[in-house]
């Protein structure tokens, strides 16, 4: 870059004139290309396009093939969390706890209703009470009295089933 350079007078030696930092400056643009091209090359940054911009061969034994694609479509299946019945349990707590879950009332339908009269009264809260603090494998343990399913009968319960003391169902 002998362009920049001027011969100094006094010491008959080139010195760079008022421009004198650029040859440093380009400098280090080229090394910091440099070195950031042996830093990308390896993550792929360079190697996810070729100079036609194809996908390299790399990338493309990456993605999966059409014929691994071409499955059997899956059948739609019924939600764990879907209340058919409208009673606020869903399907998975009804399934477990033993009540139906196509049914909102009668016999065994609607899950707080322990005696099956249509109504959470004392009767169902003094039956609760006999299988409190109890949970799966413990000889006391009925999942029917297990409100939130999570296999354990214990305060939970007891306040899923007093928010519903003194209704009815319909």
């Amino acid at each position: 870059m002998f362009f920049l350079e001027k011969l100094d007078p006094v010491s008959k030696k080139y010195v760079y004139g008022k421009h004198s930092r650029l040859p440093l400056i380009l400098g280090m643009i080229l090394v910091i290309l440099f070195v950031g091209t042996l830093y990308l090359v390896p993550l792929g940054g360079f190697n996810t396009f070729n100079n036609f911009g194809l996908i390299s061969q790399r990338r493309q034994q990456e993605e999966p093939s059409l014929a691994s694609l071409k499955k059997e479509t899956p059948k739609p299946s019924v939600d764990p969390n879907s209340d058919e019945d409208g009673d606020i349990f869903t399907l998975e707590e009804e399934t477990y706890i033993g009540t139906d879950p196509v049914k909102s009332c009668g016999e065994k339908a609607w899950p707080p209703d322990f005696n099956n009269d249509k109504v959470v009264n004392m009767i169902d809260l003094s039956v609760f009470n006999e299988k409190t603090t109890s949970s799966t494998g413990e000889e006391n343990y009925d999942p029917r009295y297990d409100l939130n399913a999570d296999k354990v009968i214990n305060s939970l319960d007891d306040s899923i089933l007093k928010s519903y003391l003194g209704k009815a169902c319909q």
